[in-house]
């Protein structure tokens, strides 16, 4: 093995001995320095295409960031759009639900009230309450207790909100923020654009309304 190691340095110090040797290595040497030296060059330029591409879905992404409508407007908009809503009131006490389905156009609601005692039908304009029978219509004081009434009145929940504390969740275009304080809990269902559901929980009721935008044609 050392006579094969021997015979092989002798062979490469022959060759180093003539000029043509010589310049048969330093050519050697210098394509072996080119041929790395494009392994580098090639490395380094795929690696900065793959910056650039990530850079570039970064911005996209940033660019795409989705955008949610204040919640003020949305509670204002609420208030004066074109809606079909169903609420349902459950004790918890007495296990009790009510629910009402109806809709509101050009701002006079129409809609029914499901109870233990019936079902009536109603009719809300400007501020003012009506059952309406086969023949005629009422006008009535009842259709909310005091306490429903105050929670199912939009107007004053923003100030309510402002107190209490906030924990938000996304879902691609939709989102759910949650407000609570020691004595209520109120989650709130938005899409990019509009309200969708308000669930208010106290300790004996529970509120749930949902909203359906009715489109004009």
């Amino acid at each position: 093995m050392k006579e094969k190691n021997t015979k092989k340095e002798n062979k490469i110090k022959q060759i180093w001995n003539t000029k043509r040797g010589k310049a048969l290595i330093k050519l050697g040497g210098w394509l072996l320095f080119f041929l790395l030296l494009g392994s580098c060059v090639a490395v380094l330029g795929n690696n900065n295409k793959d910056f650039q591409k990530t850079e570039h879905q970064n911005e996209k992404k940033n660019d795409e960031r989705i955008m949610y409508k204040d919640l003020k407007s949305m509670l204002e908009d609420l208030q004066k759009e074109n809606i079909r809503y169903e609420y349902t009131i459950t004790n918890f006490i007495t296990t009790e639900k009510i629910n009402f389905h109806g809709e509101r156009i050009d701002q006079i609601e129409t809609g029914y009230r499901e109870s233990k005692i019936g079902i009536i039908k109603y009719k809300i304009v400007e501020g003012k309450t009506y059952q309406i029978f086969v023949d005629s219509e009422e006008e009535i004081d009842n259709l909310f207790n005091p306490e429903d009434m105050t929670n199912l009145n939009l107007e004053n929940l923003l100030e309510k909100l402002n107190n209490m504390n906030k924990n938000e969740i996304l879902h691609d275009t939709k989102r759910e923020i949650i407000y609570q304080n020691e004595d209520e809990v109120i989650t709130i269902k938005t899409t990019t654009k509009e309200i969708t559901e308000i669930k208010i929980n106290k300790e004996e009721k529970e509120y749930l309304l949902q909203y359906e935008k009715i489109e004009k044609e």
